[in-house]
């Protein structure tokens, strides 16, 4: 974003100001048309905002996956070898889910 807007705008004209910009920007918490009006341009300001918030999006995803899979990994143990595994688990409840559907 400072590499961007940082000529533009005041809001991320250093590298502090442009950190807080950007968690504003998570939080939801900034003004869109400043973006677009003050930065270098409307595609440039739409770009850099979608890839961003992808980005921020994609990370926190990958965090909550890890974190489910490691309580998963954990559990499992504990339960020993002849445990079920994620795959037949999910076949297992589509296939009562499909059966309940069906009315059987």
């Amino acid at each position: 974003g400072m590499s961007l807007f940082g000529h533009h705008m005041e809001d991320f004209a250093t590298i502090l100001r442009a950190v807080n910009s950007c968690w504003r920007v998570i939080l939801g918490d900034f003004d869109m048309s400043q973006l677009i009006l003050e930065g270098p341009g409307y595609f440039e300001a739409m770009l850099w905002f979608w890839t961003f918030t992808l980005l921020v999006v994609l990370i926190m995803f990958n965090m909550v996956l890890s974190i489910i899979m490691d309580s998963y990994t954990e559990v499992k143990s504990q339960l020993g070898g002849d445990s079920e595994t994620l795959f037949s688990q999910t076949y297992e409840i589509y296939r009562r889910w499909r059966g309940k559907q069906k009315g059987e």
